[in-house]
């Protein structure tokens, strides 16, 4: 989803720069864009109202050209993991 979604932003709506803002306890989301090609730009300390306390809130960004030069490498994790899974799913079937 979140190839499709680059693709998207930078290929067809021709943006510049994406950006995002992630709260700061949330990992797995900030090394998720990582790989991506994100950057971290910013930390925004207590920035954000959470249950009964403020949250700092991480801003990363990926201009275009990062982005291309991500791509490759991603499409071809993408494509390897659609493989396994087709893989996985014929194996299942083939054992029902």
């Amino acid at each position: 989803m979140e190839f499709l979604a680059l693709d998207y932003a930078f290929d067809v709506i021709g943006l510049h720069k994406l950006n995002c803002d992630v709260l700061a306890f949330n990992q797995p989301v900030i090394r998720l864009h990582e790989k991506f090609g994100f950057k971290l730009e910013g930390h925004f300390r207590e920035q954000h109202m959470g249950e009964n306390q403020f949250v700092d809130i991480y801003r990363l960004g990926i201009l275009a050209r990062e982005w291309q030069n991500t791509r490759q490498a991603m499409l071809a994790r993408v494509i390897q993991k659609l493989n396994r899974r087709i893989t996985n799913n014929e194996y299942r079937n083939h054992n029902c």
